[in-house]
């Protein structure tokens, strides 16, 4: 679709002859589905669908300061990231954070780019207390993305009586912190909820 964001948060069409034609703009969106985030989930029905992608929102801790993010879960990265408005939000000097080496490529590029990053420590506060990560300051993690928890609720008896992990409205919003496969498995558990619709994944934020 030629979007300048991360391609987990892309509409994947079905690969057959007709949908390759298919030149509709892709909608992005976001999900939180509780007693978990909900986990990525392509349906095999006719014309696009949606993916559903694990987000939260909770308190991060840097020091004494904090602040309420909006996180997306993505176990494809490799790193752990925030923004840094999310930075500013939480008053790291990046100028005073060690810096790491970090080799970037786009997609479908065979060139790559190495390049500095300050990299900062941070508290995620969780139901059952907190888990430290260490994230690079990146200038921005995803164009904003929508969330349709209400919707999706609605719609499946089985994600109605699950503890949902705090979401924002249904509204478009901001990535603050993407977390990577380094913490992925710190925060989320191996319980699954699934159904007809999105799948459920526990984590220590519902």
């Amino acid at each position: 679709c030629q979007g300048k964001y991360k391609t987990s948060i892309c509409m994947i069409g079905q690969a057959t002859t007709e949908q390759s034609h298919n030149t509709a703009k892709p909608e992005v969106i976001s999900e939180t589905v509780q007693h978990s985030m909900s986990e990525s989930h392509v349906s095999l029905a006719p014309g696009p669908s949606p993916i559903l992608l694990k987000t939260a929102t909770t308190t991060i801790l840097h020091g004494t300061n904090k602040a309420s993010l909006n996180i997306l879960f993505d176990e494809g990265s490799q790193r752990t990231f925030v923004s840094e408005d999310a930075s500013k939000r939480l008053n790291i000097n990046p100028a005073q954070c060690p810096k790491e080496l970090i080799t970037l490529s786009t997609f479908g590029d065979s060139t790559h780019t190495a390049k500095q990053f300050p990299v900062t420590n941070l508290e995620v506060i969780t139901r059952q207390g907190s888990v430290s990560l260490s994230a690079i300051i990146v200038p921005n993690i995803a164009a904003p993305i929508r969330n349709f928890v209400s919707h999706a609720q609605d719609q499946h008896d089985y994600l109605r009586n699950l503890p949902l992990a705090t979401h924002t409205a249904d509204q478009d919003f901001t990535i603050d912190l993407l977390i990577g496969a380094d913490y992925f498995w710190t925060i989320a558990d191996n319980q699954v909820v699934r159904g007809p619709g999105p799948t459920a994944v526990a984590s220590q934020l519902g």
